[in-house]
């Protein structure tokens, strides 16, 4: 007993000791109080985890809504452009390459620039709410849906365009399976974002004529229609050795060497020969193939392929194809 007695003194405070042997119910009080404040301080905890779970949740669902941007363009494999009123457009990487639906070689300068809009795309700000109606409205009627998948064909992300916003500076974006618009912009460039996805294939496609390495080139044929002296072939003989000549019959007559460096500093020219637009729909396409050109130029590779097109000249007053009689 006097053990015990002892053991008790050293542990508790003296006034908790006097309370538990002179004083019980008062100390029983004490008790009830410090379970209350105990639960009361539990509560507290748990509401505090309960509002911050819900807010993180909230942040997250908010930061996907505001989420358009691609933060390394090099991780993209493919966009799929989707449009309510034509063909879906789909730009795909194929090694150092990109192609528009699987078939026609891209402009690589257009894509590289469409790229840096899909990673430096912003939120400027949120709609109202009676804005936000419209927006969602005209997104169903005449939005683009965009779909970009990175190289292993995963989807990284997905959202739809809609139009500009009164000013013009501004761009209406929406996600999918979310009821919120945003207007996205480019912070150092001015003008809305939709013009950037509604070209056609025509201004996507490849502008180079001519993409040759200069040492695979065979021969190349320049001929003019109405300057025949003028017009050229300049031929591989070997690995080290070139020759030009004219273009006929006695071709073999008119040969002479030309130096290897001159050669190259040619053939360089076809390594990027290309051109400002096309013009599929050219309303005098008919009559301007009735012509002869004004000069043609042919290229022969190694392995056998070859290439041509023909030159026609452009009137410098009305900027149509001079069909004039001295063409014809």
């Amino acid at each position: 007993m006097a053990i015990d007695q002892y053991w008790i003194t050293i542990v508790l405070p003296l006034d908790i000791w006097i309370d538990l042997h002179i004083h019980p119910q008062k100390e029983i009080r004490r008790m009830k109080r410090t379970w209350i404040l105990l639960v009361v301080l539990l509560g507290l905890i748990g509401l505090w985890w309960f509002t911050t779970t819900q807010e993180k949740e909230q942040m997250e669902v908010l930061s996907f809504e505001r989420d358009f941007r691609v933060e390394k363009p090099k991780d993209i494999g493919s966009v799929k452009l989707s449009y309510r009123d034509r063909e879906p457009i789909t730009l795909e990487r194929k090694g150092k390459d990109w192609f528009v639906n699987d078939s026609v070689k891209a402009w690589l300068p257009v894509v590289q620039g469409f790229l840096g809009t899909l990673r430096d795309m912003r939120v400027s700000y949120t709609p109202t709410s009676k804005t936000n109606a419209k927006v969602k409205k005209d997104i169903e009627a005449f939005g683009i849906d965009v779909e970009i998948k990175d190289r292993n064909g995963n989807v990284i992300q997905s959202y739809s365009i809609g139009g500009v916003t009164p000013d013009e500076r501004g761009t209406f974006a929406l996600k999918p399976g979310t009821d919120q618009s945003f207007v996205i912009y480019i912070p150092y460039q001015e003008g809305g974002l939709r013009r950037r996805f509604t070209r056609d294939v025509e201004e996507w496609r490849n502008r180079f004529l001519f993409e040759e390495k200069w040492e695979e080139i065979a021969k190349v044929t320049v001929s003019y229609s109405h300057m025949t002296d003028k017009s050229f072939v300049i031929q591989k003989d070997d690995e080290n050795a070139y020759s030009i000549y004219r273009p006929g019959e006695n071709s073999e007559d008119s040969k002479k060497s030309v130096s290897r460096g001159v050669a190259e500093a040619y053939l360089r020219n076809f390594e990027q020969i290309g051109i400002e637009a096309f013009e599929n729909n050219y309303k005098k396409r008919d009559s301007v193939l009735t012509l002869q050109p004004y000069a043609s130029v042919s290229l022969e590779k190694d392995n056998g392929e070859s290439k041509w097109i023909k030159l026609y000249p452009i009137h410098p007053q009305t900027g149509e194809v001079d069909v004039s009689p001295e063409h014809a």
